[in-house]
């Protein structure tokens, strides 16, 4: 998925709704979203502060992409709280193990739309942990009454993400040079999570 664009950091007065927490289940993982304290540790790339959280970690995470864009993240959480527009957590329910991250960039427009991105580490790719995570966050998207459409871009040299976005049920709308425009509309969202190996 494209990378995210940085805010610029501003005064760091974190409200109280940026300590409210969530959290999604599914089958076999657990899907919460950042707060500082994960995107801090995370930043400093500190396996052993990230652990004193409660979470498993490996090497691969966070992923480049993803290191690049916590300043951003943490800047929503400072400006919005915790409201379910930023970035999220997936993890293995039965260890606790982070196997990625997944969520939206911000949050959403005017008209109602918000742009979704995801990302599973190398060791944990092709089990169908992101067509999982991404199902259970459309469903909780839909049900939040400002959300109309969920667009998404991934660079169309990227044939896993495609997939997975059109067996989610986004459809292709556009196609500028190399990056390839999807969204999906309320009406259209999944109804069901296949484990085929995406």
């Amino acid at each position: 998925m494209r990378q995210f664009e940085l805010a610029r950091s501003g005064q760091e007065r974190i409200p109280d709704r940026a300590r409210k927490t969530m959290e999604l289940t599914t089958e076999r993982l657990v899907i919460k979203p950042f707060d500082l304290a994960i995107i801090d540790a995370a930043s400093e790339k500190d396996p052993g502060k990230i652990e004193s959280l409660g979470y498993k970690v490996n090497n691969e995470w966070p992923e480049p992409d993803l290191f690049e864009v916590l300043p951003h993240f943490r800047q929503l959480i400072i400006e919005h709280g915790i409201n379910g527009y930023g970035s999220w957590l997936i993890l293995e329910k039965n260890t606790k193990e982070i196997i990625g991250s997944i969520g939206f960039t911000g949050n959403p427009d005017e008209y109602g739309n918000v742009e979704i991105g995801f990302g599973i580490i190398p060791s944990r790719r092709r089990k169908g942990y992101c067509l999982e995570s991404a199902t259970s966050l459309i469903e909780w998207a839909f049900k939040q009454e400002n959300i109309s459409c969920i667009k998404a871009q991934c660079d169309e040299r990227n044939t896993v993400s495609s997939s997975i976005l059109a067996q989610l049920g986004f459809l292709r709308i556009t196609c500028a040079g190399n990056l390839i425009n999807w969204e999906m509309k309320r009406n259209k969202q999944p109804s069901a999570c296949r484990h085929d190996g995406s």
